[in-house]
């Protein structure tokens, strides 16, 4: 057989765009005019498209009917078909997960500010445990795949027996490399909190002026509902007590995630593993003055299940509020039952403190359902704490990459 010559990509035409510039598109393929044809590159632009907020349907295909008309043509054109979205839109939303009980969301989205594509996305949150209210925006993507963000937020967060007022400016630079992601920011935190140490209200304020950088890879067959693939991220941040903050500290924090399917010739096919290693520690010669974002709890549907949303950590007389290490791990289980339900047994067991001698690990077991559907796994978790002597059922959607 003789396949013939290496097809090149050839250009590409984009129908459809009206109100947002033709960059914006261009910025967001993941190749040359002449490097190698591959079906698999118009798939992925094809994503990041869809990914990107602009549109509201994409279709991106090669135009073979052209390269059978002339053999002797050496490159594929490809055809982008767009609908784009409206350039401002308000969103609404309800929910409910056993960690933040019910949620409602009113937001407000620009699309196209100044005509240049920016993005202007602001909202109010109000759950059980938290209140909040924000404005974020961006820039789109350039043609070396790197944006421009910034944003402000004010919340209210209350939990395990500590109330806490927290006020954040931000300002970075984000970029994205096929399967990879990482942003570069500075950030300037305050925080007033309230502590019940049983014998009365213990009140703080600290601040801190943050450098941070955050790095995750993503391979998965399905960013909704994978059941293959594995995802890293890592943080690292600091702030000196020097510039504009309370505390000297470095904060490190890693997680993985990895989806085995089981093999189809054996009695656990369609069945899928999943697993997940959490740690983090912040470096510093004392919690005190550090803001509570930036210092570690567990406990929770994404956490250590059959413990109360970020019940583990720091014990400050009736409350529990963060320390400077965490450790958890967990393995899950599912396994298919019916359509698109699922059954799941599961393992958990970490914790968090504020020193590695004080660290000790608290575990779980459980079993739940899961139901598959277009919006992401259903999940609802019976699970036994092994601390606490009980057993207690966790509500959630999705995954928490």
């Amino acid at each position: 057989v003789d396949s013939g010559p290496q097809l090149g990509f050839g250009p590409t035409s984009v129908r459809g765009l009206q109100r947002y510039p033709r960059s914006i598109v261009d910025a967001l393929r993941p190749w040359r005019e002449g490097d190698p044809y591959a079906f698999d590159r118009l798939l992925q632009f094809q994503q990041r498209l869809r990914a990107d907020g602009y549109f509201s349907s994409v279709s991106v295909l090669p135009d073979l009917a052209a390269v059978e008309a002339d053999p002797q043509l050496d490159e594929v054109p490809v055809q982008v078909d767009l609908r784009e979205r409206a350039a401002q839109r308000v969103t609404t939303g309800i929910g409910y997960s056993t960690d933040q009980g019910p949620r409602v969301l009113l937001g407000y989205q620009h699309n196209n500010v100044l005509g240049r594509a920016w993005v202007v996305d602001s909202g109010a949150l109000i759950e059980r445990v938290r209140r909040r209210i924000f404005v974020d925006g961006r820039t789109p993507y350039d043609a070396s795949g790197h944006r421009w963000q910034t944003g402000v937020r004010s919340e209210r967060f209350d939990v395990s027996g500590q109330l806490t007022d927290k006020d954040t400016v931000y300002f970075g630079r984000g970029g994205r490399r096929d399967d990879i992601e990482y942003f570069l920011s500075l950030q300037y935190q305050t925080e007033h909190s309230w502590v019940d140490t049983g014998t009365g209200i213990d009140s703080r304020r600290s601040r801190a002026l943050t450098l941070g950088y955050a790095w995750a890879l993503r391979r998965l067959d399905s960013q909704i509902d994978p059941r293959r693939g594995y995802t890293i991220s890592a943080q690292v941040s600091g702030a000196h007590h020097r510039l504009g903050s309370d505390a000297s500290f470095v904060r490190l924090y890693g997680r993985a995630m990895r989806f085995w399917p089981m093999p189809q010739e054996s009695a656990l096919a369609g069945g899928v593993l999943v697993g997940l290693v959490e740690a983090g520690m912040v470096l510093s010669d004392s919690r005190e003055g550090i803001p509570s974002e930036n210092l570690f709890r567990a406990g929770g549907a994404q956490s250590i299940r059959g413990y109360r949303y970020l019940s583990l950590g720091v014990p400050q007389g009736e409350a529990v509020v963060g320390g400077r290490v965490l450790a958890l791990a967990s393995l899950e289980y599912q396994h298919p039952i019916v359509g698109n339900w699922y059954g799941a047994g599961f393992v958990d067991a970490g914790n968090a403190a504020d020193r590695w001698q004080d660290w000790k690990a608290v575990g779980s077991a459980g079993v739940g359902g899961r139901w598959r559907s277009p919006i992401g796994p259903v999940n609802l978790d019976a699970a036994w704490a092994e601390r606490d002597r009980r057993w207690r059922l966790h509500f959630s959607v999705g995954y928490s990459f």
